[in-house]
């Protein structure tokens, strides 16, 4: 049983969440300040996964030199740790622990220490996934040094904060969606796109027909189908519709000013990965 000012607090947190400057842009940085204000550790990582284009986008609350490298090392050794798979199923959805799989000897003589964590200097490790109707699986990870276990007390207030991380990410896509539908190109090309396939999807966002787009960017309709299809592929869209979300949300990430010590995009190995029913 939570205390009453442990509980007051944590209303107050969520309260602060909740303003009304919550949007796609500020989402991370408005989920770290909501966990810090509730549970102490050095760092906090956002990512969310793409499993059908492989490719796994982290975000880190703090300046850590050595993050890039670390996370690269992270996607090739994650899929062996059912700890670090980023599945939505482990502990049935619910927060997760380090302390749950290992003790902290048995976690220091993983792999995945000595490649990932000793490089940003923690050791315990909770995983909250967050569930959203977006196509990605997506998770908080609490990062602590040389501290106890997480507390009864803190387990409790993390199931509570898991619900609040999910409903905040529904709402900020559910508010782009309805605010801002603008496709940048440019965006689209710096997350992964030819500039030729930039410009295919960004008119398909605004609901050209394949033929429109071909005339728009006189070229040839095969040429058209061809881009979709090589788009559909890296990004992992089923449909025109999963294609154009995908497009306006890389373009409202694309409006971040993103400090590359504190961003990171890394492949996953696939070959050590279990499928995901997500």
């Amino acid at each position: 049983m939570l205390r009453h000012s442990t509980l007051q607090h944590f209303n107050e947190a969520v309260a602060k969440l909740y303003q009304a400057d919550l949007n796609i842009r500020n989402y991370e940085r408005k989920c770290y300040e909501f966990l810090n204000s509730i549970i102490p550790s050095e760092f906090i990582v956002f990512g969310s996964l793409n499993l059908k284009n492989e490719q796994l986008s982290l975000e880190i609350s703090e300046s850590v030199s050595d993050f890039p490298e670390a996370m690269e090392a992270f996607g090739q050794l994650m899929g062996q740790y059912p700890l670090f798979r980023w599945d939505p199923q482990v502990n049935s959805g619910k927060p997760f622990y380090r302390e749950d799989f290992y003790s902290r000897r048995e976690f220091r003589e993983l792999d995945i220490f000595s490649e990932v964590y000793t490089k940003i200097g923690v050791d315990s490790h909770c995983a909250i996934h967050v569930p959203s109707n977006q196509q990605e699986i997506a998770f908080f990870g609490i990062e602590r040094m040389g501290s106890q276990d997480f507390t009864v007390e803190e387990r409790a207030l993390l199931d509570l904060c898991q619900t609040h991380l999910s409903n905040a990410r529904s709402l900020v896509f559910s508010l782009a969606d309805q605010q801002d539908k603008q496709v940048s190109p440019d965006a689209l090309y710096a997350s992964g796109l030819t500039p030729r396939e930039a410009d295919v999807l960004t008119w398909l966002s605004e609901g050209k027909s394949n033929d429109e787009i071909a005339i728009l960017l006189q070229i040839g309709l095969h040429t058209v189908k061809g881009h979709l299809k090589s788009i559909f592929q890296k990004i992992g869209a089923h449909n025109r519709l999963e294609a154009a979300l995908w497009a306006i949300r890389m373009s409202n990430r694309g409006n971040l000013d993103r400090d590359p010590i504190k961003h990171v995009d890394v492949r996953i190995n696939t070959h050590a990965y279990p499928s995901i029913e997500g």
